[in-house]
């Protein structure tokens, strides 16, 4: 009974469907690579003449919400 519906049109079919599971799989992994946030850090003071006193140490505006890593290492040169 099965070898009525083994046609080449149903495995054209089903060679499809790998093809656009593989697609879907891989593009779930991009997603998955590019939403990662473990790529940064929270910084947190105990009062705002910490903080101040801390970006005077490296030489950056209070202003500044967003440091980068190359100016945190200005405290160890």
């Amino acid at each position: 009974f099965s070898d009525l519906f083994e046609t080449p049109e149903t495995d054209e079919i089903k060679t499809g469907l790998a093809e656009v599971k593989a697609a879907r799989a891989a593009s779930k992994e991009r997603m998955e690579e590019k939403n990662n946030i473990n790529w940064y850090s929270i910084l947190v003071f105990e009062d705002e003449q910490q903080k101040a006193a801390f970006y005077q140490s490296i030489n950056t505006p209070l202003s500044e919400e967003y440091l980068t890593v190359e100016k945190l290492m200005r405290l160890s040169e």
